[in-house]
């Protein structure tokens, strides 16, 4: 499936079940927007609940089955930021949550489910 309208580059992505997550980026300016992707019917969306609470590009996201988090990035040219959005899948929620403690862009992220899971 392609994604809907708006191209970005410099995103994050995160998962969940059948379910890819694409949020932030650089497309016309700085993103807030997220696209979903279902893996399992190959079909595309916006997925408006998943909105960071700030626009920026050069951003991390991490996730397990329940939770999203998109971390850092650049706000504007050169403007990095300590943010983090944490995303609820089940509620389709995601606000801003506790703080990097450095100002970050371009960082890495992974995740993991525990082996008790």
């Amino acid at each position: 499936a392609a994604l809907p309208p708006g191209a970005r580059a410099y995103g994050a992505a995160t998962s969940s079940g059948p379910t890819g997550y694409f949020s932030g980026g650089l497309g016309t300016g700085n993103a807030t927007n997220a696209n979903t992707v279902k893996y399992t019917i190959d079909t595309d969306a916006t997925a408006t609940g998943a909105n960071l609470s700030m626009a920026r590009k050069e951003l991390a996201g991490c996730s397990n089955s329940s939770f999203a988090v998109y971390a850092g990035g650049d706000a504007s040219s050169g403007s990095y930021t300590n943010r983090t959005d944490l995303y609820n899948y089940s509620a389709d929620t995601c606000a801003a949550s506790t703080n990097l403690v450095d100002p970050t862009t371009g960082i890495a992220a992974c995740s993991s489910t525990p082996a008790n899971m």
